[in-house]
C-alpha cells in the first residue's frame, strides 16, 4: 500500500485532476517516480491488482457502439493481470454501468442498468471484486453510443459489426420470430433487394473466410443514385490498356460482355457514377467496382484493390 501525502492511492478508485496533479507533485516531492506510484494507470482506468500485485487492466472490444435507438449490447470486457492471467466475470468480478451526464457544467455518473442502455453518449463500466483475495481495487473504461450515417454490409442486427448474430437476426425475421433491431438494407449482402436465408448464407461464409460478396463487413454504398445509362459514361467499348484482347462493352440497355480473347462473359450492370455494379450471368452474387474516367482513360479498381486501365476504343 502506497501513502503519499494525504491519499492512501488503494482507496481511491477515481481522482479528480486536481488530484492527480497534487499526487504527481508529493511524487516528486518524496523522490518517487510515477512509474512506481502507477498514477497514469491508476487515473486512466482506475487501480485494480491481484494477489500477486501485479496491475489488473480491463480493455474494451471496442470504444464505440451504434446507435440504433434500442438497448445496445456493450463492448465485450476483459479484465487481465501483467502476467496474462484472465478473471472471470459473476466468479471474480462484477460489472456496473454508469452514463455520464451533465451537471451544472460538469460531469456526473448516473447508474444504468446494462439494458438500459439506449441512448447516444458516454458510458461507463466498473469492474469490482465479488470474492476476496483474488482481486483489489477498481478498474473502469469508458465506449461511447453513437449515431452513425455508415450502415455496415452485412451489419443485420445494428451493433456496428458483422458477426454469426447477424446470420441469426436474418433467419430469425424469416421465421417471423420478433429481433431487438434488424437492418433490412443491411441485411441484404448479395445486393438483390431482397432478404433471404442465401443472405445469412454469405455472412457465414464470410465469417469462415469462404467466396462472399466483397461487400460484407465494409461501409455500405449508396444504391440509390443510380445514373441514368443515357447520361452514363461508361457507354462503349474498353481495352485493357496492356492487352487490347481484354475488351468490357457497356450497352446502353445495361446489358454488356467481358471479351477475354474471344471468350464472352455476359453481364447486367448499374452505374452509380463512381462505382458499378457487375452481375455476370454465371455469377452468384453482383460485384461492385470503384471506376474513375479521365479522357479516354477508364480505372477500374478490381477486387484486390488494383486499379486497372482500360482505353476506349
Amino acid at each position: 500500500m502506497i501513502e503519499i501525502g494525504a491519499y492512501d492511492i488503494d482507496d481511491h478508485a477515481e481522482i479528480t485532476v486536481e488530484q492527480y496533479e497534487a499526487l504527481m507533485q508529493d511524487c516528486e516531492e518524496n523522490g518517487i517516480e510515477v512509474v512506481d506510484c502507477d498514477l497514469d494507470a491508476f487515473y486512466s482506468g482506475g487501480f485494480m491488482t491481484n494477489a500477486d500485485d501485479k496491475e489488473v487492466t480491463m480493455n474494451l472490444s471496442a470504444d464505440t457502439v451504434n446507435y440504433t435507438g434500442k438497448a445496445v449490447t456493450p463492448p465485450a470486457v476483459t479484465l487481465t493481470s501483467d502476467m496474462g492471467a484472465e478473471y472471470a466475470e459473476d466468479e471474480d468480478y462484477t460489472l456496473t454501468y454508469y452514463q455520464i451526464v451533465g451537471l451544472n457544467g460538469d460531469t456526473a455518473e448516473a447508474e444504468i442498468a446494462k439494458e438500459n442502455i439506449i441512448d447516444e453518449g458516454v458510458y461507463r463500466v466498473v469492474a469490482t471484486p465479488t470474492r476476496s483475495g483474488v482481486l483489489f481495487g477498481e478498474a473502469w473504461a469508458e465506449f461511447s453510443v453513437v449515431k452513425s450515417d455508415t450502415v455496415i454490409l452485412g451489419d443485420a442486427d445494428g451493433d456496428g459489426k458483422v458477426t454469426v448474430l447477424d446470420a441469426t437476426t436474418i433467419q430469425k425475421v424469416k421465421a417471423s420470430i420478433d429481433v431487438p433491431y434488424f437492418s433490412e438494407d443491411a441485411a441484404d449482402v448479395d445486393t438483390d433487394g431482397s432478404v433471404s436465408v442465401l443472405d445469412a448464407t454469405w455472412i457465414q461464409k464470410h465469417l469462415a473466410s469462404l467466396p462472399s460478396p466483397s461487400g460484407i463487413g465494409k461501409p455500405m454504398r449508396n444504391y440509390h443514385d443510380r445514373i441514368d445509362l443515357t447520361d452514363s459514361a461508361l457507354i462503349g467499348s474498353w481495352a485493357y490498356e496492356e492487352d487490347e484482347n481484354f475488351v468490357y462493352t457497356f450497352n446502353a440497355d445495361g446489358k454488356g460482355t467481358y471479351d477475354a480473347y474471344g471468350d464472352i462473359l455476359n453481364f447486367d450492370y448499374v452505374d452509380y457514377g463512381s462505382f458499378v455494379t457487375i452481375s455476370y450471368s454465371d455469377a452468384p452474387y453482383p460485384a461492385d467496382y470503384d471506376y474513375t474516367i479521365s479522357g479516354n482513360t477508364l480505372t477500374i479498381q478490381d477486387s484486390g484493390g488494383n486499379d486497372v486501365n482500360y482505353i476506349k476504343k
